[in-house]
Formats: structure tokens, C-alpha cells, sequence
């Protein structure tokens, strides 16, 4: 009989037999190994707690207006898992899953081409990241440099609720009290 493996059942089956002696033996070993390592904090179930991952998403997500799509691609998962580390459904990961996501550097995730068609209206406000609606707001008034450049002129003439332009103003200028600030 071997102690070093974990397998629960003797080296004639695949599953688990009930009448089997050396099954019996097998799992009774494997059960009071288990039972010692974890008294012991010597199992490793292989998962991590995905809290510190999922912070630093938001961070990446609402600070620097990266998208899942390209967290995922920058940290080498699945899409699916920053998504669900991201909700709250998914509190569990694999370690090298959470070190993954936790390696990924902030990015300025702009699509310039997205925010010409935006300013063009050939493309819906509502499609772009809050940095790009940052983006779209600081060009449309440079635009209207002179005019008056509201949230409410902005709102109407990008078809979104006055609610929603004023969120973009107030988020365009936090981007540009911390550029000041990192230029001082």
C-alpha cells in the first residue's frame, strides 16, 4: 500500500468497491491523511480567495476604463472567469488565476477610430467605454471652443439622458484634475 498517493480505491479498480479490503484500506488511508493535513494547514484545496483579484478589477475596470475583454486577454484567462471574479459569483480561483489578473498593469484602452464615429454620431455613445465618453467629451469641446458646451447641449445632441452627460463631464474632469496633478 502506498501512503504517498491519495488515490482512494486499491490498484485492481478504477472506482471505489465496496467488498474490496484493499479499497477499504486505501480510502480509510486516504480520508485520515486528508483529516491530518488539514488539521495541520498542510492541504492545499487549490483554489484562492478571489477578493484582492476582484478589487483590482474595478480598479482597472473604472479607473482606467479597461474592459473585461481586455483585462482577460492582458492577464491570459478566460474572459468568463474576470467576469464572474468581477460580479461576486465567482469566489474562488485557481492561485495562478488571481496572480495573473493581479500582474495586469493599468492601460489606457482608448479606441480613437470609436471615438471619431462617436463624434461623427455615426456611432452610439451608449457603445463606449467611460474613458472613450471621456475622450469623445474633452474633443467635442475643443470642438466648441467659444460655443456654449454643456451637459444638457451635449446630452441633446448625442442623444443620451442629461443624467448620463453630466456623469461623462464630472468623470472628464476628474481625468483632468489627476493629469494636472501627476504633471505638478
Amino acid at each position: 500500500m502506498h501512503t504517498t498517493t491519495l488515490r482512494g480505491t486499491c490498484d485492481n479498480h478504477r472506482t471505489y468497491v465496496a467488498g474490496c479490503e484493499p479499497c477499504r484500506e486505501r480510502s480509510r488511508t486516504r480520508r485520515s491523511t486528508r483529516y491530518r493535513q488539514i488539521a495541520y494547514g498542510q492541504l492545499n484545496p487549490g483554489y484562492a480567495d478571489t477578493t484582492p483579484a476582484r478589487h483590482h478589477i474595478t480598479v482597472l475596470h473604472d479607473r482606467y476604463g479597461m474592459s473585461y475583454r481586455h483585462i482577460a486577454y492582458a492577464a491570459e484567462v478566460r474572459r468568463d472567469a474576470v467576469t464572474g471574479i468581477a460580479a461576486g459569483t465567482q469566489t474562488r480561483a485557481y492561485p495562478t488565476t488571481v496572480a495573473r489578473i493581479l500582474t495586469v498593469a493599468p492601460a489606457q484602452v482608448v479606441d480613437f477610430a470609436a471615438v471619431d464615429r462617436a463624434l461623427n454620431r455615426r456611432r452610439p455613445l451608449g457603445q463606449l467605454s467611460e474613458r472613450e465618453q471621456v475622450e469623445v467629451w474633452q474633443a467635442w469641446r475643443r470642438q466648441r471652443a467659444g460655443l456654449p458646451a454643456g451637459p444638457k447641449r451635449f446630452a441633446s445632441q448625442f442623444g443620451i439622458s442629461r443624467a448620463k452627460a453630466e456623469r461623462i463631464q464630472a468623470a472628464a474632469n476628474r481625468c483632468t484634475a489627476t493629469n494636472e496633478r501627476n504633471a505638478a
